[in-house]
């Protein structure tokens, strides 16, 4: 009879990490609230401690009217602050009477901002005025006339906010209208707008994809900015004006959702510092710039919480820190059989005191004809053995286990599943046949032999980097051990 068990040799992680190192002297401060509304006072706080005349009021759950807000803002050097359709936020109500605010504008109609929200503000004795059109394309050009006579603009799409908020500063430093079009045509509006203006040179922010050449080829003196991916645009628009920049700050805000970097376009633009989108893996582009600006950079601003910028995100880009796909990547094959042996083996040693080599059927007791042994005292409470199983484990696959490989009480003693007769799979004679990472998940496939060196059918695995190790998400010669399914 042969055991269903795994075993091997502990094996821990090593990755040499890239050189690049956080400088020293770098300031680095998040600024962050419990939520986007208190996130964009805090924010305000930053910038604009004592006094602001003027201050804009943006929705803070849909973004197409709030994109075009940032040139007007900085004419009057004004904070951004968001509010839900309904209601003022608390913390924005106290940063408009700490500031002394005399006038709000508020941007979009009462689809967007509530004439409940525009009473609230008015009850402050705050004057209030809307900008608001018909449609996304008629704010965007309402917005445009309240500003100086600029013969440059920008052209962006109406879909998408990334896009926007990338070139959001700089078109507010370079008091720059921001116009929306759809992907195949160009609102009469907005149209009209270029044509009465005389604009003589219009930035068009975003790909064929996000609008099309057709669009492209009816507006004057076009210049298009942009990437295969949202981080791309956002860091080829930065190095495009990279020259009227102040590179050694840098602002950080998330590429997935739109509320802080919007918040924050207005920070970017009055200290002429350059807006980073970031997530986890934002792509080459971003690692490239924010490596190659580490030596100069002496402050970054993270805006938002660990939701919207992890802790990592930054230690990721400039190679502080390897990311969890480079790290599962970078595995070789018997760095993964490893893995996925000694989480089993780990189990028999350390729960049950015995390797698989020396397990004798006194040890064993049968309980409905399946194998169980007996566990040592401090593993013998459910609790116990969870953390046990989390060491080599990943969370959820840990729960799995151990709702069927867990322990049946026998005169006064606990014994846990940790086998059963079957040919088993020897990963010492396996071949991987296939390998992908996908996000914090390696996926494997193997081909090999038992241990009488049968042909064996492929079986497969998942790695998982979680809480900062490598850990087994799923092996399917487990499914079979006890009899029951995981």
């Amino acid at each position: 009879m042969n055991k269903k068990a795994i075993c091997t040799l502990t094996l821990a992680l090593s990755l040499s990490l890239t050189s690049a190192v956080l400088a020293s002297n770098v300031n680095k401060e998040r600024i962050f609230g419990s939520d986007r509304y208190e996130t964009s006072a805090k924010i305000c706080d930053s910038e604009f401690a004592n006094n602001a005349e003027v201050a804009f009021m943006v929705s803070g759950e849909n973004f197409p009217d709030a994109l075009c807000t940032s040139p007007l803002a900085k004419k009057y050097n004004a904070p951004i602050l968001l509010t839900s359709k309904n209601e003022l936020n608390s913390n924005v109500k106290e940063r408009l009477i700490k500031l002394n605010v005399k006038k709000v504008f508020i941007i979009g109609g009462n689809g967007s901002v509530s004439k409940n929200v525009e009473d609230e503000i008015k009850a402050l004795n705050i004057e209030v005025e809307r900008i608001s059109g018909t449609t996304r394309y008629g704010t965007s050009v309402k917005i445009a006339e309240k500003m100086d006579e600029s013969y440059e603009v920008v052209v962006t799409t109406s879909s998408l906010f990334a896009d926007a908020l990338s070139i959001a500063p700089i078109a507010a430093m370079k008091s720059m209208p921001i116009l929306l079009v759809n992907k195949n045509n160009i609102p009469k509006e907005t149209e009209e707008f270029i044509k009465n203006h005389n604009v003589d040179k219009v930035y068009l922010i975003g790909g064929p994809g996000v609008i099309t050449d057709a669009v492209k080829n009816k507006l004057p003196n076009v210049e298009r900015l942009y990437g295969n991916t949202r981080y791309e645009t956002n860091i080829n628009i930065i190095n495009h004006f990279r020259d009227e920049l102040d590179l050694s700050k840098s602002i950080l805000a998330s590429g997935e959702n739109f509320p802080d970097a919007l918040s924050g376009s207005m920070l970017a633009a009055i200290n002429k510092t350059p807006l980073v989108l970031l997530n986890d893996n934002p792509g080459k582009a971003t690692d490239d710039f924010l490596k190659g600006n580490n030596d100069g950079l002496k402050e970054i601003t993270i805006l938002g919480g660990l939701s919207g910028v992890s802790e990592d995100a930054y230690s990721y880009a400039i190679g502080e820190k390897a990311r969890p796909q480079e790290i599962l990547a970078s595995l070789s094959e018997s760095e993964i059989k490893n893995y996925v042996e000694n989480g089993w083996n780990f189990i028999i040693k350390s729960a049950v005191g015995l390797n698989k080599d020396i397990l004798k059927h006194d040890d064993e007791v049968i309980i409905n004809d399946t194998y169980y042994h007996e566990l040592k005292d401090e593993y013998s409470t459910r609790e116990g053995l969870l953390s046990l199983l989390n060491k080599n484990f990943s969370k959820e696959y840990s729960s799995k286990l151990i709702n069927s490989l867990y322990y049946e009480k026998v005169n006064g003693k606990y014994y846990i599943v940790i086998g059963e007769p079957g040919m088993a799979f020897q990963l010492s004679k396996s071949k991987i046949i296939d390998k992908k990472v996908q996000g914090n998940k390696l996926y494997i496939t193997w081909s090999g032999y038992s241990e009488y060196d049968e042909q064996y059918p492929s079986t497969k695995a998942v790695l998982k980097f979680e809480n900062g190790k490598v850990v087994v998400d799923y092996y399917e010669e487990l499914s079979e051990v006890g009899g029951v399914a995981r």
